[in-house]
């Protein structure tokens, strides 16, 4: 599958409302794991590992 197909079946399965109960997270993020993580900008993963550290001196 390419990116657009990915993405594609991405937003089927968040739409998809007959089957939501049945699916489990961990299985969504199993099947479309490649996808989430290209899509992920490199600035907001920065950033938001630098918030997430910051958590700890809380």
């Amino acid at each position: 599958m390419n990116t657009s197909e990915d993405f594609i079946a991405l937003i089927s399965y968040l739409s998809d409302n007959n089957n939501r109960t049945t699916k489990s997270y961990w299985r969504f993020l199993k099947k479309h794991c490649d996808t989430i993580i290209a899509s992920i900008d490199i600035t907001f993963t920065s950033t938001f590992l630098d918030n997430w550290k910051n958590l700890d001196n809380l």
